[in-house]
């Protein structure tokens, strides 16, 4: 049964979003490739988190920035949303860290410091997508340029489209 457009996040703001993050060179949204994020146990990753799962969409994004700071790639997994869907299992969180870990490997540790410090002061929400503009990340590094991150709720909670 196909999801009324009303329920789905729109394929060209997916797109645009997966552009936008490669350009940025912030490199943690690249992960989704090859993710596979659909399980059976019915709990999504951010039941692996200490953090509480993120009832809003500034929560979530400022989660998963926040931890990428932290080089918890735990924490940011637990909010990724590959291609939409949140990870449903422990092999695609399995492979979410080991992707995003081998990519934070590559990044220069002072701007990874700069993330640690990022707030998230807003977003457009249409019902369960929503987006937020670099206007509205406070203490954002320079190098995320003009990232326009997406977002999507699921079962209550929020999780950042990678």
């Amino acid at each position: 049964m196909a999801a009324s457009p009303e329920h789905s996040v729109p394929r060209p703001l997916v797109v645009l979003a997966a552009l936008v993050f490669a350009a940025t060179g912030v490199a943690l949204i690249t992960l989704a490739v090859g993710l596979g994020s659909v399980g059976v146990d019915g709990h999504g990753a951010a039941s692996a988190s200490v953090d509480p799962p993120p009832r809003s969409p500034t929560a979530a994004l400022e989660q998963m920035l926040t931890a990428l700071g932290r080089e918890d790639v735990s924490a940011a997994c637990a909010v990724a949303a590959p291609d939409g869907f949140p990870i449903r299992s422990r092999e695609a969180l399995a492979r979410c860290e080991g992707q995003l870990s081998d990519q934070l490997d590559d990044l220069d540790r002072r701007l990874l410091a700069a993330y640690r410090g990022i707030e998230v002061r807003g977003a457009r929400v249409d019902g369960n997508s929503a987006t937020v503009h670099p206007r509205q990340i406070a203490g954002a590094p320079v190098s995320m340029g003009n990232a326009v991150f997406a977002l999507v709720e699921a079962g209550g909670v929020w999780y950042v489209i990678v």
